[in-house]
């Protein structure tokens, strides 16, 4: 049954959340709190088969849970659904919907319940860290809104619970930047071709790295036109792209992170959004020789990260 579905990380996940259960002890490469969403369908079954039809379930309710949020703030969900289904079964097969659940819970309840979003944001950094960086975004606000110093807080903590997580830093420390990173793009277009290894989980080019001013680059535009921008949720979306592509680390699964902001941007951030994931669902079908830099595949991936390079900009 499941020859025909995403079930690599999920056997990682079912193993990892196995051990948690028997043992207490957690042995994944992401940060403390991520053990919970891949540990509860394990709670209620040890086959492997029944486990996966168990997660699709719980990742299907927080795939309602969000769409409805999005209604309740006034917006259609509909991109946000077309983004999950057009990265299906990729996007069933990762717990990054359910970071996206409550990383969008921390952002409907800012002029709700602070609390509440705090410990939504504080929740959504301790499975993930990417929620971190719209952290410069709520210190601007704290200025105004005095009440938002909480998220500001729920940061610094959060901050505090990943990097002292010994599993989570020496696990990344030594991590190389993939083919599928905009920065490879740099290199592609220099006509450099690095040897393409398998570490850490994942492809990666050997002994390539990132460079701090590439990445800082990035991060430094994504929250400057975060601050210049009115729209709140909108606003969210550039710091949350600027980190994408500035990390050396650039998984697919990653565009789940911006799906619950789309109903919100410009319809023109919204176009390029929707055709780069069109491209990734293409240049999946043909992984392998895409991040071996064939053509036409890595072509595909090359302008999914132009397309997404320029929503950063316009």
């Amino acid at each position: 049954m499941y020859k025909f579905i995403e079930t690599w990380d999920l056997w990682h996940y079912f193993n990892n959340a196995s051990t948690f259960i028997q043992t207490r002890k957690i042995h994944t490469e992401y940060p403390v709190m991520a053990i919970l969403p891949i540990s509860i369908p394990r709670l209620f079954t040890t086959d492997f088969a029944t486990y996966i039809l168990y997660y699709y379930a719980f990742t299907f309710l927080c795939v309602l849970a969000t769409s409805w949020l999005i209604h309740k703030e006034g917006k259609h969900p509909w991109l946000y659904i077309l983004m999950v289904a057009l990265l299906f079964p990729l996007s069933f097969g990762v717990f990054d919907i359910f970071v996206g659940l409550f990383f969008f819970l921390s952002l409907f309840y800012i002029n709700k319940n602070v609390i509440v979003g705090s410990l939504s944001y504080l929740f959504a950094i301790s499975i993930k860290l990417y929620p971190l960086v719209i952290l410069p975004i709520f210190l601007l606000l704290s200025i105004k809104k005095r009440t938002i110093v909480t998220y500001v807080l729920a940061g610094i903590i959060g901050v505090g619970i990943v990097f002292s997580d010994t599993n989570f830093t020496s696990f990344h420390k030594d991590r190389t930047a993939q083919p599928e990173s905009l920065y490879m793009n740099v290199l592609y277009l220099k006509g450099e071709r690095p040897e393409v290894i398998y570490s850490h989980n994942a492809m990666a080019l050997k002994d390539v790295y990132t460079p701090l001013y590439f990445t800082i680059g990035l991060l430094t535009l994504g929250v400057l036109r975060g601050l210049l921008t009115p729209s709140f949720f909108q606003r969210m979306y550039y710091p949350l792209m600027g980190f994408i592509l500035a990390n050396g680390v650039f998984s697919p699964q990653y565009l789940l992170w911006i799906a619950p902001l789309l109903p919100f941007v410009k319809k023109r951030i919204q176009v390029l959004v929707i055709s780069a994931t069109l491209l990734t669902t293409l240049y999946l079908g043909y992984y392998s020789q895409t991040v071996h830099f064939e053509a036409p595949y890595y072509l595909f991936l090359f302008l999914r990260n132009i397309l997404l390079f320029i929503s950063l900009v316009v």
